[in-house]
């Protein structure tokens, strides 16, 4: 796996092809927007994924070895992985290849050759940012953050300072204070 643009903020995107034009023309496609990685084989496209944990996978059928459809499988089989979108992008343009893609975990499928501006649509419209959160995901972050605040007050209220606090306002009137 060659790492071909570092920025820590950009979402980022697997390419998986063993065909360097087609590499080479995605990142330059891509790389101002998205960090990049990219994978040459269905074995290296595997192990980037597990590693990376990309937001998005393009994702070439024709590959030596392990094809795109043996990757994706074993991705969508994943735990780790299971959620990431795939985008197929490959010369096979029979429907059952389509399907087949489909019915694998796909989210979407590019025909070769692949048309720029599509190819940015389609990933802006699997791709997510970070903080775009559906209904569930929001509910466990906001739990998330209610007992990380329920754990600064027990860890504030047991402190020493809070303590003389405490002792302070005990001692008060608040009768005479208020009149």
């Amino acid at each position: 796996m060659n790492e071909v643009s570092t920025s820590p903020e950009k979402l980022k995107i697997l390419i998986i092809d063993d065909e360097r034009f087609n590499l080479n023309t995605l990142n330059g496609l891509l790389k101002d927007e998205y960090k990049i990685m990219v994978a040459t084989n269905g074995e290296q496209g595997l192990k980037a994924a597990i590693t990376g944990l990309p937001d998005l996978i393009l994702l070439d059928i024709s590959m030596p070895g392990m094809d795109g459809y043996e990757v994706c499988a074993r991705l969508k089989n994943d735990p780790l992985t299971g959620s990431i979108p795939i985008i197929f992008i490959t010369a096979h343009t029979d429907a059952s290849d389509e399907t087949k893609g489909f019915e694998l975990g796909a989210a979407d499928y590019i025909a070769k050759p692949f048309n720029l501006a599509v190819v940015q649509a389609r990933i802006r419209n699997q791709i997510k940012p970070k903080n775009n959160f559906s209904g569930e995901e929001l509910k466990i972050e906001i739990e998330i953050d209610q007992k990380k605040r329920e754990e600064e007050v027990k860890t504030l209220t047991g402190s020493s300072f809070f303590q003389e606090i405490k002792q302070e306002i005990a001692g008060v009137d608040l009768d005479k204070f208020w009149q």
